[in-house]
């Protein structure tokens, strides 16, 4: 799912992904598992990911996602839905985010069905007990994550 943001709005955009604050900017993109790894891990994972896209560009930062985004010139913010709840979260900080910079606007897209029910908790669980995790993250990555839970497949 998040790729599939990535690439529908690189086209229209130049696109920032932050290594720091991924679980906000892009929930999917991360598959979920992403909270687990350090942010050198994170950032190193998303560059593997999109290293095929044109203009996008992985990055991490301290600090404020608004503070950031105006030293990259950035307005746009897309965030990723799975159900209500993360809605309710998700429009308080756009508001926040909007009044701290009026020009910092927030998109929301809703997650494909197929991911709706996954979270960071799920896989973690799923591996840590040596549970199939391959339906939920990309396959170069597989190995990684059973490798942080001390599993080996």
């Amino acid at each position: 799912f998040g790729r599939k943001i990535i690439e529908e709005f690189k086209a229209k955009f130049n696109v920032i992904v932050s290594g720091r604050d991924l679980m906000k900017i892009y929930p999917d993109l991360d598959y979920h598992f992403l909270v687990t790894a350090s942010l050198d891990e994170r950032v190193s994972m998303l560059r593997e990911l999109t290293k095929d896209i044109p203009n996008v560009k992985v990055d991490s930062f301290d600090g404020l996602l608004v503070d950031y985004m105006k030293t990259c010139g950035a307005t746009i913010i897309v965030r990723g839905l799975r159900a209500v709840k993360d809605f309710e979260y998700e429009l308080q900080i756009a508001q926040t985010n909007h009044v701290e910079n009026p020009e910092v606007e927030t998109v929301f897209l809703t997650t494909n069905l197929k991911y709706s029910y996954l979270s960071s908790s799920v896989v973690r669980e799923f591996a840590a007990y040596g549970g199939d995790i391959s339906k939920f993250v990309p396959a170069q990555f597989v190995d990684r994550i059973y490798g942080k839970s001390k599993i080996k497949k």
